[in-house]
């Protein structure tokens, strides 16, 4: 059993081995791909090859003839981006010596195109965000955002405040400065929908059965209160004709009925205690008011600042 399981992890091992081999076989050849398109002029393509490349392993390279590509398409922020990765992965210990005699002067030749945006936004005490273009929404940085030459499209929201938006064409190299004041959203709020989950109905569903016990107590009692006067009735009828047998017999059923009217109202008054109990000492339900309040401000966003320093 045991050189079994052993054949087993060394088999799971090697296909593991075998499949990271081939990922990095594959790799490679997204790489060569890659060069060659570059080599070609074909930066998009180029990229494309080398993102699904990175998304196999991720080396300094990698990143490097990404952002080159980047940087050639005139996309110098995406660009920067890649430059700043490949410096991450070198200061966590990748080794790639050309890599680091070309990043520096990738990096600080793609800042001289970018545009650099300084944001700032009135009343202090709003929480903004901002997208640019068509990328995901983010906080808007303390620091410079740095954009690629020509237009843009930016839109600022923020909570309890009517959206912003501008458009803006900037050149290469340029600083500019955009102010955003924030007014008041006038719309008016929308109620806020709460759902509110239905309590199950102890209370009615205690006092029911309480009243229920009640009413067979009651129908139990005097049912057997009827049975026991006629057998009374009959107790009384064979005392005429001294029959024995009969006594007997009537007395038993007069007993028997005896028994069941005593439970039966004894249980109608237990019934009758419960419910007025339950009724008089259950708590009662008490109302619930949901307000909606706008947000609470938060302090300052979150800052993006790229260094020229690796």
């Amino acid at each position: 059993m045991r050189k079994g399981s052993g054949f087993l992890l060394l088999g799971v091992i090697f296909c593991s081995r075998l499949g990271q081999a081939q990922d990095i076989d594959r790799a490679r050849r997204l790489f060569e791909e890659a060069s060659n398109l570059r080599e070609a002029g074909r930066y998009a393509d180029a990229v494309v090859r080398l993102r699904d490349a990175i998304a196999i392993k991720d080396t300094p390279g990698l990143e490097y003839h990404a952002g080159f590509c980047e940087a050639k398409l005139g996309h110098y922020r995406l660009a920067l981006k890649y430059y700043e990765r490949a410096a991450a992965l070198l200061r966590q210990g990748a080794t790639a010596p050309d890599v680091v005699s070309l990043l520096l002067a990738a990096h600080a030749a793609a800042l001289e195109h970018v545009a650099k945006l300084r944001i700032s936004v009135s009343p202090s005490n709003a929480v903004p965000r901002m997208r640019l273009d068509q990328e995901p929404e983010q906080a808007v940085p303390n620091g410079d955002l740095v954009v690629d030459p020509g237009p843009h499209q930016l839109a600022f929201t923020a909570p309890g405040y009517a959206r912003e938006g501008r458009e803006i064409f900037v050149n290469e190299a340029e600083a500019l400065s955009i102010n955003i004041t924030f007014t008041p959203d006038a719309r008016p709020l929308r109620p806020q929908q709460v759902k509110v989950r239905t309590p199950f109905p102890w209370k009615t569903l205690t006092i029911g059965l309480g009243l229920g016990v009640t009413a067979a107590g009651l129908a139990v009692g005097i049912t057997s209160a009827v049975n026991r006067s006629d057998a009374q009735t009959r107790v009384n009828f064979f005392n005429r004709f001294s029959n024995d047998d009969g006594i007997a017999k009537a007395e038993h059923d007069k007993a028997t009925a005896a028994r069941w009217e005593t439970l039966g109202f004894a249980a109608a008054g237990v019934g009758v205690v419960a419910s007025a109990s339950l009724w008089a000492l259950w708590p009662s339900s008490r109302a619930v008011s949901v307000s909606v309040t706008p947000p609470s401000s938060r302090s300052g966003p979150f800052a993006l600042i790229v260094g020229t320093k690796f």
